[in-house]
């Protein structure tokens, strides 16, 4: 694919996900630790990763919202 052309949205969005659990599975694990709060950034990744999830499954209209 040429430099100039986007790559499809559905592949931004898994590569995304990808990065999102990575964060998520660092953050969780019992050897990171975070000055402050870190269940606050984790609502907040999974509420990320669930909005992505949703838009690659569909929102259950029987529409994929064009990304296959």
């Amino acid at each position: 694919m040429p430099p100039h052309e986007e790559r499809p949205l559905r592949d931004q969005l898994v590569e995304a996900r990808a990065g999102i659990v990575a964060q998520l599975r660092e953050l969780e694990s019992p050897h990171y630790f975070v000055a402050g709060n870190n269940h606050e950034i984790i609502a907040t990744l999974r509420a990320e990763l669930n909005e992505i999830d949703q838009l690659l499954s569909g929102d259950g209209d029987g529409e994929t919202n064009g990304l296959y």
